[in-house]
């Protein structure tokens, strides 16, 4: 019994001193060349042991490897990283015959890059759990692998690397069953990635059972599927080809919030495309080794549901096919958008033929809404294809379709554009503020070539027609930006080649629209152009030109106006040219208007001019405009025309800009009688505007100010001069006086101007017994207040040395103040008025002093003192309503009367005239509304007058007692 325990505690010691010693015996080098090979072995990564090595056999046989560098066996394209540290559980057989093998690995905080693209990344672990699920790929006493705190880079060339945080895996093997669970766990961002896998080895079987799950905020990503061995499967081999069987299929299942995932992939906008903000979806996948298919995909949005289909074969030649079904395609800006997918898609498209198959019921490409649309193309493998078929239902029927040739990077296209609708202004309105729905059913067709690349696109060859009008020629446009050689554009560029037939603006709604909506001096800043455009017939209402030709350049804002002329417009013909520079805002033009007949001008505009036959003139103008935008001289000429020369001419030089500036002008005629019949004026008797006429103006402007100035109009005798001036709180003060004017040009002059003012157009001198029922009032369109004082001085008739007539009054906008006229009585002596007049009222004073009556026992002089006032509108409300009281003598002795004034009837009850009745009282009344009077003596019937007071007769009344009865 003591030699049996003696033994046995020498056999402990033994083995205790042999798990002691034996670390220190063990060749160092020999057993970091086995553990690389067995971690290539078990990796599939060849692998450098850097760090040290530390070997414990108690309480089992471990090894703890410092640092350790990854390297892919098939070269840098591979997986290639950096071990913190390595845990290896050893096998005592292993251990004991010099070969070490390894229970169980655990990488710890390894830092690892795969460079390759998704897909390729895809087939690598692939391949590598299928080859772990064979029988010799895995050392027979492995049970265990496992990482922990990985950090892992994913990304292709030329791509920014994704980061997999926390990256965990664990791969447990069962030997007794031969079966293997891989699972494994990630963070991408805000994003975990999950991964179990059920690895079966062996025979038909063999291959791994593969559960995926990646969850994002709001979404779920998920795949279920098996991953087969190479020579392994139903679909093992084609006995024919040597095929292997196909590496993954599954079922790939989506749901959630798929516009939130497509983001996080850098596909937001093809997720706003196909509305995916709530869809579910599900899709067959197959990968082998000629590439990957999905089939029979369908995700359902709340716009219906997507039909997917993609096929990507490597072998023999890379090619692809993706055909894919929307019920609805929503482009915010279809340029961008496509132009950004093309980038995407170039590198993919350079390596690939293949054909790609679009079909949406619904489209709406930046805010235009389409019926349908179809798209077919072709990619040749080397960076470009064909666009067999593009066509799209317009709004409101009809259909534009293109094809041609295209290139994806840089992106291009040259081909054909073909459009028809009957619905044009469906079609325009998004493109316009307001369409105009006056366009309705008309023909609109469409047929041109297209050229277009990234910021630029070109029409050539171009006919469209809308009913009657016909444009044909070419458009370019060329956007801000790099071009594909590099070369930098500062501004976008147009040109513009085009012959217009039958042009209606009416027909033409968006241009109107977008005359609106674009301001043309930012846009001449901004934009280059070169535009040659020819109207044969332009319609615009009632307005036609004939023979429209416009040619501009423009560089760097700099504007070369070439040529533009209207060829003809009823008579008128017009040119300019000249250039305008709007970065330093200068300018130099030059132009002529040539009118055969102004009012056949206005009528086709739609104005109405006077009638008058200076409208009907001949009439030529030119002008000359150069300098800068704030300081210009323009120099105008003007010539109307009459059948013995000119009727009217002059010049006119202005300085300064449109806000502040100073004109001086002379307009002459040699016959201001001429002149004055031609603007409508009825001038009888002309001795007192017998001669030439000169308009002399001097004013200037400015914006935040009155136009101050003076003008000066000579009519034959008669000299008007006008000054205007600044008053206070910006009011224009203007005295106008007006000399060698008689009463039968007063009423020439009121003829001319009364239309113009808003007066009543019939003559003063006329309106006794047929008063104007017209308000008075004038109006004054300008935004300041007005003080207009007025002084006329003339004589009662047409000879210069007649007695004189004078005419003071302040005028204003609200009415006349301090008015005062003297007019010389037929048969001596003078009447006087004082007035002052508000719409709606009027106050006065009427005086007359000697003024003389005949009679048949010689004149008797009158003197009259009678105040009045009025309320109402127009002149015969107020002299309807005539209200006041006041005296007169008559004779100079004391005889006369009191005076009554009521609702425009004068009456007197105690006039008495010594030569008439023997002083008895005389009857008085005068209706000034209907100028009647009606005047009788005191108990003598026979001395009676009744009538029109033009016509009435004093002679019976003022005759003696004997001759009045006979």
């Amino acid at each position: 019994m003591r030699l049996a325990l003696s033994l046995a505690a020498a056999a402990l010691v033994a083995c205790a001193l042999l798990l002691l010693g034996l670390p220190t015996v063990i060749d160092r080098d020999a057993l970091r060349h086995a553990l690389e090979r067995s971690l290539e072995t078990t990796t599939g990564q060849r692998a450098t042991i850097e760090g040290r090595i530390d070997l414990s056999l108690f309480p089992r046989p471990t090894a703890r490897i410092g640092r350790t560098t990854l390297r892919d066996t098939e070269g840098a394209a591979g997986l290639t990283g950096d071990v913190d540290r390595i845990d290896l559980d050893l096998a005592w057989v292993g251990l004991l015959r010099g070969r070490p093998t390894s229970t169980s690995i655990r990488l710890v905080r390894p830092v690892m890059r795969l460079p390759a693209s998704p897909r390729a990344t895809a087939e690598r672990t692939a391949r590598w759990l299928a080859a772990r699920a064979t029988e010799a790929s895995l050392e027979e006493e492995l049970r265990e692998i496992e990482i922990v705190d990985g950090t892992l880079l994913l990304g292709g060339k030329g791509q920014p690397p994704a980061t997999l945080h926390a990256f965990t895996a664990r791969l447990q093997r069962t030997p007794s069953t031969d079966t293997s669970v891989l699972s494994a766990a990630a963070t991408i961002g805000d994003d975990r990635w999950e991964v179990r896998a059920e690895i079966v080895p062996r025979g038909a079987a063999g291959g791994a059972r593969l559960e995926a799950d990646l969850t994002g905020d709001g979404w779920r990503l998920g795949l279920i599927g098996r991953l087969r061995s190479q020579d392994a499967g139903p679909r093992a081999k084609d006995a024919g080809a040597g095929r292997m069987g196909p590496l993954l299929e599954g079922r790939l299942e989506a749901g959630g919030d798929l516009g939130a995932l497509a983001a996080r992939l850098g596909a937001a906008d093809l997720a706003a495309a196909l509305s995916l903000e709530a869809a579910t979806g599900r899709a067959e996948l197959l990968l082998d080794e000629d590439g990957l298919s999905i089939e029979d995909g369908r995700i359902t949005t709340p716009e219906g549901t997507i039909e997917l289909a993609w096929e990507h074969r490597t072998t023999p030649t890379p090619d692809m096919h993706l055909d894919l079904t929307v019920p609805r395609l929503r482009l915010a800006d279809p340029a961008a958008t496509v132009s950004a997918w093309s980038r995407a898609a170039a590198g993919f498209a350079a390596r690939h033929a293949g054909r790609i198959d679009l079909r949406a019921d619904r489209a709406e490409l930046g805010g235009t809404a389409l019926r349908r649309l179809v798209v077919a193309a072709t990619l040749d493998g080397w960076g470009g294809g064909r666009l067999e078929r593009l066509s799209a239902g317009l709004p409101g029927g009809g259909e534009v379709s293109l094809e041609g040739a295209m290139a994806l990077e840089p992106l291009g296209f040259d081909g054909t554009v073909e459009a028809e609708t009957r619905h044009p202004a469906a079609v325009l309105e998004p493109f316009a503020a307001v369409a105009d729905r006056e366009v309705g059913d008309r023909a609109l067709s469409l047929t041109s070539g297209l050229k277009a690349g990234e910021g630029r696109w070109t029409l050539h060859d171009m006919r469209l027609r809308l009913d009657e009008s016909l444009i044909e020629g070419g458009v370019a446009y060329v956007a801000r930006g790099g071009d594909a050689n590099g070369a930098q554009r500062a501004r976008p560029q147009v040109a513009a080649s085009l012959r217009i037939d039958r042009l209606d603006v009416a027909t033409f709604p968006a241009l109107v629209n977008w005359s609106g909506a674009v301001d043309p001096a930012a846009w001449l800043r901004t934009t280059d152009h070169a535009v040659d455009l020819v109207l044969d017939r332009l319609t615009m209402g009632d307005l036609r030109l004939d023979g429209l030709v416009l040619a501009s350049r423009a560089r760097d804002g700099r504007v070369q106006l070439d040529e533009f002329s209207i060829g003809d417009v009823t008579g008128t013909t017009a040119n300019l040219s000249g250039t305008v520079d709007m970065t330093e805002q200068r300018l130099d033009l030059r132009g002529d208007v040539a009118l055969s007949s102004p009012a056949r001008l206005a009528g086709r505009l739609g104005l109405t001019l006077p009638p008058m036959t200076l409208a009907f003139a001949p009439t030529d103008l030119s002008l000359d405009l150069a300098g800068t935008f704030d300081d210009a001289v323009l120099h105008a000429g003007l010539t109307v025309s009459g059948t013995d020369g000119p009727i009217l001419s002059g010049e006119a030089t202005a300085r300064g800009s449109l806000d502040r500036h100073r004109l001086r002008a002379d307009l002459r005629t040699p016959s201001s009688v001429a002149l004055l019949r031609g603007l409508g004026a009825l001038v009888s008797d002309p001795a007192a505007l017998d001669g030439p006429g000169v308009l002399s103006l001097d004013l200037e402007r400015d914006a935040a100010r009155v136009p101050v100035g003076t003008a000066t109009l000579t009519l034959g005798g008669v000299t008007t001069t006008v000054t205007l001036a600044a008053g206070p709180a910006e009011r224009l003060v203007t005295s106008v006086e007006i000399e060698g004017l008689d009463v039968t040009t007063a009423e020439l002059f009121y003829g001319v101007a009364a239309p113009i003012a808003g007066m009543p157009p019939s003559l003063p001198s006329r309106w006794p017994g047929d008063w104007p029922r017209r308000p008075l009032g004038w109006q004054w369109p300008l935004g300041f207040g007005i003080d207009v004082d007025i002084v006329v001085s003339g004589h009662a008739n047409d000879a210069e040395d007649g007695a004189p007539v004078t005419l003071a009054m302040r005028l204003d906008e609200t009415g006349v103040s301090g008015g005062r006229a003297t007019v010389p009585w037929p048969e001596g002596g003078s009447v006087a008025a004082t007035f002052d007049w508000r719409p709606g009222f009027l106050d006065g004073r009427l005086h007359a002093e000697d003024a003389r009556i005949d009679a048949t026992a010689g004149a008797i002089p009158v003197d009259l003192d009678l105040a009045f006032g009025a309320r109402g509108h127009s002149p015969a409300e107020l002299v309807g309503d005539l209200q006041g009281d006041g005296r007169v003598e008559i004779g100079g002795d004391g005889a006369g009367g009191t005076l009554r004034l009521g609702r425009g009837i004068l009456r007197s009850e105690d006039l008495a005239i010594r030569d008439v009745g023997g002083g008895q009282p005389l009857h008085l009344m005068f209706d000034f509304l209907a100028w009647m009077i009606e005047l009788d003596v005191e108990g003598e019937p026979g001395r009676r007058v009744f009538g029109p007071l033009d016509t009435v007769s004093f002679e019976r009344l003022l005759a003696p007692p004997e001759a009045a009865l006979r």
